[in-house]
This record gives C-alpha cells, structure tokens and sequence, in this order.
C-alpha cells in the first residue's frame, strides 16, 4: 500500500469512527469498519471503476474483510492509538477478547482533504444507511453478501474449495453497458498501485 492510499486508509477510518459515534452514541465494532471500508471500495469501483482506498479483501462468513488490517487489529495487544482513532480489545470476565471496538479521538480531525468530492460524498452515503443505533453487525454483514456482488463470488469459490477465506477480485464487481470503460479504469488504478 502507498503512503497516499495508508493516510487515506487511516483517515477515512479515523471518519467513520468519529460520525458513527456522533450519529449512534457507540463505538465502531470491528466489523462495522470492515463493512464501511468494503462498502466505501467496492461501490466505488462499480460506480467509478476504482476503489477509493483499494485495500486486499477476502470473502469471509461474515462478508468482506480487509486481510492486512484484519491481521494488524488481531496483532494489537492493548488499546492502539493512531492519529485520528484508537482501537480497543473489550475483554471479558475471563479476559478473553469479546470484541474490538475502534473510537474516535477528539484531539484531531480526520483529514477529509484527502478525499475527492465524490468520495466524500459516498462516505456520507454509506453513514446515512448504516449510523443507526438499530443497526447491529449482523445487518452490515447481511447487507454486504446482498449488495457486493465481488463477496458472493469469492465466497462460492471459498465453499467450494473447503476454505474460511478467498480472495475478492474488484474486477467481479463491475458490470453493465460500461463495463469495459470501468474495467480499464480499474486496470489503470491496479498498474499505479502496483496491484
């Protein structure tokens, strides 16, 4: 990952940590973030023909996980501080890990310049729908076996082969009268990324 998709990365989850708070009154779990990320890339890419950040997902039970930042959350052994966010580990009586909750810090903004106007917007988009307090995981993870067509891919190849995880593919979200415009634009993205 480049250094302008990694602050791009940290910013937007340090933004749906911080709106998702604002809106909901609760932190952001784990698998909330993965799904806005997901949501935030592979809408992008049916819609513009590249992600927004472009992190490396694989189809899991629950929908799409982002495997490096999956691995680092697993690696961190106590609350985390980035710039804009913190991850906690919220234990258990017995002190094992329940869940991992990311919260925002009041202390800095997360840096929306970053982003273009559509990106932007798109987040906004994604938190009108999910920054409910009556929306629980089960639903963010419901919602992205329905609507991220490149997750039910991956996850038929998954149980087919025997495996808890496979790799998503960008390109199997594309589709339509455009497709080939935006599977160049992918191309293009993937070459700069080093993909």
């Amino acid at each position: 990952m480049n250094a302008l998709a990694k602050l791009k990365l940290l910013n937007a989850i340090g933004y749906f940590a911080r709106e998702h708070y604002r809106r909901t009154g609760k932190f952001l779990t784990q698998i909330q973030l993965f799904k806005y990320l997901a949501f935030l890339d592979f809408w992008a890419v049916k819609e513009r023909g590249k992600p927004v950040i472009g992190l490396r997902y694989l189809a899991m039970q629950w929908g799409p996980v982002p495997e490096d930042l999956y691995r680092e959350f697993r690696e961190i052994e106590n609350s985390k501080i980035y710039e804009t966010f913190k991850v906690l580990k919220v234990k258990d009586e017995f002190g094992e890990v329940k869940r991992v909750e990311i919260a925002p810090l009041e202390e800095k903004e997360p840096d929306l310049k970053l982003f273009s106007e559509y990106e932007r917007k798109l987040m906004d988009r994604i938190l009108e729908i999910f920054a409910d307090r009556n929306v629980r995981g089960n639903h963010f993870s419901e919602a992205s076996h329905e609507a991220i067509r490149a997750w039910e891919i991956a996850w038929n190849k998954a149980q087919r082969s025997g495996k808890k995880a496979y790799p998503m593919s960008f390109k199997d979200e594309i589709e339509g009268e455009n497709k080939e415009e935006l599977l160049e634009r992918l191309e293009v993205f993937e070459t700069l990324m080093g993909e």
